[in-house]
């Protein structure tokens, strides 16, 4: 693919007159390409979109760790960013021809390698590359879809939020946007497996939203929809509802009140009939939060980059 071949450019030492690549002509070139292909008969965007993004996942993994580190700042800085800020343009806009979970893989692995191997190199160009990355992941899944599709790719878009979190720390996703979402996940998965709680879709939000006031009716809905299933028997009969009872009991982001209610649900739940004493709810809470159940919220070995790696090794690729 012509468009890698400039990564050699990079890592030789360049006059100042030397003329750039046009990168946003070879950019269209590249998705000129990969429309055709996908247009020729029985092939389609699904069946070709993870081999294009697992190309640029294998281009960048061979030249992201020595580029910066050979760039002659003066010379090569505006070179840099028009070639990131083409690559981010590329990955999203195959990711928006097919949202399946492997692609979202492919494509947060490489915007990863590029952000950490661009975000010592100087701030300005991080800041840039990270609302670059941050206006394509909107145009992916805050505009292209209705709210109801979105639902239905509810795991591809956690997972693409808890990456995006970590490329741009600071990028605030709308609160109605992701109330909405929570909304949508559940008509999905109560008319996929007449289920009433999203485990995934609720912690992974609850990871992304923390204790930050401007989500704090996001963090109310997420305890009372919990609340809600732990009495209508979800606590005996649903995985999902089990186990976010035990991360909710577990997670720094609710207060106290709020989780020993939950306790108090549960207790009703399992006995059918309420703690007789309750200052046994107490001790109970402090019981099951003293270690992380399936979440680990201190965030202590969290690594983004290892984590979608790792899922590589699973069967189901």
């Amino acid at each position: 693919m012509a468009f890698f071949r400039v990564e050699k450019r990079f890592s030789e030492k360049s006059g100042v007159n030397q003329t750039l690549p046009n990168f946003r002509s070879l950019t269209a070139s590249l998705i000129a390409g990969y429309k055709d292909a996908a247009s020729l008969s029985g092939v389609g965007y699904s069946n070709i979109s993870g081999i294009f993004l697992g190309i640029i996942r294998k281009r960048i993994l061979g030249f992201s760790k020595s580029l910066t580190c050979n760039l002659v700042r003066d010379d090569d800085y505006n070179a840099i960013s028009a070639f990131y800020l083409e690559l981010i343009r590329l990955i999203y806009f195959v990711l928006a021809t097919d949202t399946k979970s492997r692609n979202v893989d492919l494509a947060f692995q490489s915007l990863i390698l590029l952000y950490e191997n661009v975000k010592w190199y100087d701030p300005v160009l991080n800041q840039v590359f990270s609302r670059t990355a941050e206006d394509g992941f909107v145009g992916v899944f805050l505009k292209s879809k209705d709210i109801i599709n979105l639902g239905k790719s509810s795991l591809e878009f956690v997972s693409s939020l808890i990456a995006i979190a970590y490329i741009s720390p600071f990028f605030r996703i709308p609160q109605q946007s992701l109330i909405d979402f929570w909304k949508a996940a559940k008509i999905s998965l109560h008319e996929k497996f007449s289920d009433d709680f999203p485990y995934f879709e609720a912690v992974s939000l609850l990871f992304y939203i923390q204790d930050r006031q401007e989500y704090s009716s996001l963090r109310n809905l997420l305890y009372r929809d919990l609340r809600q299933s732990i009495k209508g028997g979800g606590l005996t009969q649903s995985t999902s509802t089990f186990m976010a009872f035990l991360d909710y009991s577990a997670c720094p982001y609710f207060d106290e009140t709020k989780k020993k209610s939950l306790v108090e649900e549960a207790w009703l739940a399992v006995h059918n009939q309420p703690p007789k004493d309750k200052s046994k709810i107490g001790p109970a809470l402090t019981a099951l939060a003293e270690l992380p159940w399936f979440v680990d919220w201190s965030r202590k070995d969290l690594d983004i980059r290892k984590a979608l790696f790792r899922k590589e090794l699973q069967s189901v690729y």
